[in-house]
């Protein structure tokens, strides 16, 4: 049984997982789109990849700045 998928560690966007037609696995943010690796085979470690994977405050920063951008370039439309 899988385990729950934690929000994305970047941006808190929901995760979703994605199963990829040669057979692999990948669980992708809907909101940032950052993603795991590519898991064929052991995918039952796919949620596990996911769910411990730890943001550097220096990413966590980036991340803020291009989602306010993001943000305020949406509002022109």
């Amino acid at each position: 049984m899988s385990e729950p998928l934690k929000p994305c560690p970047f941006c808190s966007g929901t995760a979703n997982r994605e199963e990829i037609d040669d057979g692999g696995g990948v669980i992708e943010c809907s909101k940032c789109q950052c993603n795991t690796a590519i898991h064929y085979g052991r995918r039952e470690n796919l949620e596990s990849a996911w769910n411990t994977r730890k943001p550097t405050d220096a990413l966590v920063a980036e991340n803020a700045k291009l989602l306010l951008r993001i943000a305020e370039l949406e509002k022109t439309k």
